[in-house]
């Protein structure tokens, strides 16, 4: 009797560990190919989200330029009316009013981490600073806490053209 039973407890030991090699060899399950639309989308919610890192802690202001391509630009003055053009900015991207940044040929236009910052002095007097300082280049608004939507540019002359304004709202 105990002769069957340490038989069968090998031969139980050997078909166990049998099972387990099969269950770790398996194929492990494959995602479906992403579209190109997917990973723009993809590339331009990562974008969004390391720029909303970046505006809310100084210290990953850099690494955001570094990664995006990042140029300081500013509103260029006395515009003709028909187009927004932005150019490049005297002022260090880190307190530079406007950051833009590219992937796939496409270039996007966020408020800088000085807005941010100084936040009260664009929402004086009903927003007069910052619709006079981003006519053209941004929406102003209120809502219930600091949002933004990039405006598009395209590369034309000595700069940007805006193609589609942003939006920027501040909290009331």
């Amino acid at each position: 009797k105990l002769r069957d039973t340490s038989e069968r407890i090998k031969t139980a030991g050997r078909q166990g560990r049998g099972r387990s090699t099969i269950a770790t060899t398996q194929e492990p399950v494959k995602q479906a190919p992403k579209t190109p639309e997917q990973v723009i989308a993809d590339k331009f919610h990562d974008m969004v989200s390391d720029y909303n890192v970046a505006i809310d802690n100084f210290s990953n202001v850099a690494a955001f330029k570094q990664k995006w391509n990042g140029v300081a630009l500013s509103r260029k003055e006395r515009q003709d009316g028909t187009k927004t053009v932005l150019i490049n900015s005297s002022r260090a991207f880190e307190k530079s009013e406007i950051w833009c940044v590219n992937f796939s040929d496409k270039y996007f236009a966020f408020p800088g981490l000085s807005v941010k910052s100084n936040m009260a002095t664009y929402m004086n007097l009903d927003f007069e600073k910052a619709t006079r300082d981003f006519k053209g280049v941004f929406d102003i608004s209120s809502g219930s806490s600091w949002g933004t939507e990039p405006c598009i540019v395209r590369r034309g002359g000595a700069g940007f053209v805006v193609e589609r304004k942003g939006k920027l709202i501040f909290p009331n």
